[in-house]
């Protein structure tokens, strides 16, 4: 991925962002870390359930 990670919009309402702000301060995160840790957690959540994704089967990420 080099220096720079792929950057991903999300269009989410106002509160769910205004949430997301106080979960991460309490966990000392930074909204964009608290987001990155939701998704891993999901992501290995789904993957013990329905198994392991094959990344090198999939297309390469493009920016938004």
């Amino acid at each position: 991925m080099g220096d720079r990670l792929p950057k991903l919009t999300v269009r989410i309402e106002n509160d769910y962002i205004k949430k997301l702000g106080y979960i991460a301060g309490k966990n000392r995160r930074y909204r964009n870390q608290e987001i990155c840790y939701a998704l891993i957690e999901h992501i290995e959540q789904w993957e013990k359930k329905h198994g392991k994704i094959d990344v090198s089967k999939l297309p390469d990420v493009k920016e938004d």
